[in-house]
């Protein structure tokens, strides 16, 4: 129970993150900044229906944990396993609604698949790519070391060999 509460904060939390995070919108921007996210969460409503799946919850509660981690910590090597992880998921969620023929069409089950692909993998993916790329970048930045500029570096010449110059005299 105590793990469903802080799971819901978490999820509460990666929303939020993604509605006050203006660099990331400008990253991603051509997205919507959270409706993949809504969508996301409807589709796995919808899904709630097939009695059978519990394990459907439960993956879906440690992959927003997983998300909410790895755009915290925009760590590419953990991005990688993620996204092998949410391609097998995928997979999975798709042999399970086209399995159910009692409850859905055949069509509504393609809707269904290519919804998932489209969000989960397309704007998921982009949105950690660029995450950690940002992140890349900023890293980068911070360990170059500052450009000098000729014209500081000959003032620099100069200064320091006119304090010399003076102090032969």
């Amino acid at each position: 129970m105590e793990d469903d509460l802080n799971l819901d904060k978490i999820e509460v939390m990666f929303m939020n993150k993604l509605r006050v995070d203006t660099e990331l919108r400008k990253e991603v921007e051509g997205y919507a900044k959270q409706e993949w996210y809504e969508n996301y969460l409807a589709l796995f409503d919808k899904i709630q229906k097939y009695n059978d799946t519990p394990d459907l919850h439960s993956k879906k509660r440690s992959m927003v944990v997983e998300m909410y981690q790895v755009y915290v910590n925009e760590d590419s090597e953990q991005y990688i396993l993620i996204r092998d992880d949410w391609r097998g998921y995928m997979d999975l969620v798709a042999s399970r609604l086209l399995q159910d023929e009692k409850s859905t069409t055949k069509e509504e089950n393609n809707t269904l698949v290519k919804m998932l692909e489209n969000l989960v993998v397309k704007r998921l993916m982009s949105l950690f790519a660029n995450c950690c790329l940002k992140s890349k970048r900023i890293r980068d930045e911070r360990n170059r070391p500052p450009p000098i500029s000729k014209s500081s570096t000959w003032t620099n010449l100069l200064s320091s060999f006119g304090r010399k110059k003076s102090s032969f005299r």
